[in-house]
């Protein structure tokens, strides 16, 4: 079982706010899951990829970690930090070892969803943190999804800090070369099992091992349809209908496994044998239903090739999104940070096995058009 999947079943998504919560737990070493200071290490590690500064912070802790006077380490975890008109998601406050009374300030605002990003967030909230913290130097840390997210890197290119403050782009899903999330859980669980670091108890091992699925998973729940068990509906459901069915039908919500990108994989003939569960009652936010307008507009597109009037502004894997850009051409824009130059530079297989934001309006120059990102890839896959 993992409890964050479980967590992630129900009607709505899950929430950023417990996200934050579960991150701040295993961030503040006196909590009781017995790792102490190895996740901060880790993560500040991480950090530290995007400004090797930023590890003058771990200087702040190991030497009096080592010397056993962790009690004396002032360390501070606040949870929705208000500062001025703005909440930040996690706020740590850790003592400059110098003795000046100097704060090293990490502020975290997070996302897990890519449609949560606020424009001039991340600018309202350093503004804020520079009046509370007078004399701390300031680490303002943008957490998202992936380092892909061309929406959040561009609120993030936004923020502007002064002095000796840092800002830093952090994933939580695996990155490459940026600070990620997923790479520190991973770095403990690798650390622990080469005996590198303190054994870690049984249930923060397992709890680690389930919030890096879930990371890896886009903070999904299990699905409400089992390949097993297909006749069990959503208690909210009306009944399973037909394509033909469905079509007859004004408004509602379909429930669909892996929502449009189950959709978009499905055959012509599986379309057609296929049934859908169905509700009247608003399905809004809920992951793997759709619309039933947006439902008919992409089955008459799969079945009749007939490019629809739909707004895009979702994040697909590398199949899926192949298979907008061939009908929906200049229609469409594929975002990549870096744009044109990262592309050209990607390998096939990193584009396979990554994810791709698009969305229906270019908004900067690292938003790349359907027909211009397809003619790259085709011209890569006749280089190979």
């Amino acid at each position: 079982m993992n409890i964050f999947k479980v967590l992630a079943s129900g009607r709505k998504s899950f929430p950023e706010e417990l996200a934050s919560a579960v991150l701040a737990w295993f961030l503040n070493p006196r909590m009781e899951h017995g790792l102490g200071f190895q996740f901060i290490l880790e993560f500040i590690s991480e950090l530290a990829k995007s400004d090797p500064v930023l590890m003058e912070i771990k200087k702040d802790l190991i030497p009096r970690l080592r010397s056993e006077h962790d009690k004396d380490i002032k360390f501070d975890c606040m949870l929705e930090c208000a500062v001025g008109t703005a909440f930040i998601d996690i706020v740590l406050g850790i003592e400059n070892s110098a003795g000046t009374g100097d704060k090293w300030i990490i502020s975290i605002e997070n996302k897990i969803y890519d449609n949560s990003v606020t424009s001039g967030q991340l600018q309202r909230e350093y503004e804020g943190l520079r009046e509370k913290f007078k004399n701390g130097i300031i680490a303002m840390v943008y957490l998202v999804p992936t380092d892909s997210d061309v929406g959040a890197k561009e609120e993030f290119e936004g923020l502007r800090v002064r002095g000796q403050d840092k800002r830093v782009l952090v994933s939580w899903q695996k990155s490459v070369t940026g600070p990620s999330v997923a790479v520190a859980i991973q770095n403990i669980l690798i650390s622990e099992a080469k005996g590198a670091i303190d054994p870690i108890p049984e249930y923060t091992r397992h709890t680690l091992k389930a919030l890096l699925s879930f990371i890896q998973n886009d903070f999904s729940g299990y699905e409400y349809e089992r390949e097993t068990s297909r006749s069990i509906l959503n208690s909210l459901t009306e009944g399973e209908y037909s394509v033909n069915e469905l079509n007859k039908k004004e408004a509602g919500f379909v429930g669909i496994q892996h929502g449009i990108s189950g959709l978009l994989r499905l055959s012509a003939g599986e379309l057609k044998a296929r049934k859908f569960q169905f509700a009247k009652e608003s399905m809004e936010g809920r992951q793997n239903w759709l619309k039933l307008e947006d439902f008919k507009k992409l089955v008459e597109w799969r079945l009749e090739g007939k490019v629809p009037e739909i707004r895009w502004d979702n994040r697909f894997p590398f199949d899926v999104i192949e298979k907008i850009v061939q009908d929906f051409q200049d229609k469409v824009f594929v975002g990549i940070r870096g744009g044109m130059d990262s592309l050209n530079q990607l390998g096939l297989e990193e584009i396979n096995n990554r994810s791709w934001e698009i969305k229906s309006n270019q908004k900067s120059d690292e938003w790349i058009s359907g027909n211009i990102f397809l003619q790259v890839i085709r011209a890569k896959k006749q280089n190979k």
